[in-house]
């Protein structure tokens, strides 16, 4: 299972790579009017589900970031701390 992922996010990334430096080639050629209208046009179906995955990207990366900070808050609220010497003043 881990091999399968890890074989579609290869292929997924190589694509995308793909895809970014042929509409940079293309645009480095021709930069006109017309060429951005071609790597747009052939790039959409490409980078749309991709725009369509940044909001629930956005909301897992904050989800961990508050799963990471209440955990940390309640590691802390349970520790115990040593007794210094401005709390023991009878030492």
């Amino acid at each position: 299972m881990e091999n399968d992922r890890a074989a579609l996010w290869t292929f997924a990334g190589v694509a995308i790579a793909f895809k970014l430096f042929a509409a940079l080639l293309i645009l480095s050629f021709d930069p006109s009017a017309q060429a951005i209208a071609i790597v747009v046009a052939t790039s959409w179906p490409v980078f749309l589900p991709l725009l369509l995955l940044i909001p629930p990207a956005i909301w897992w990366f904050r989800l961990i970031r508050i799963r990471m900070r209440r955990q940390q808050l309640l590691e802390a609220e349970w520790k115990q701390h040593e007794p210094t010497e401005a709390a023991n003043p009878e030492r």
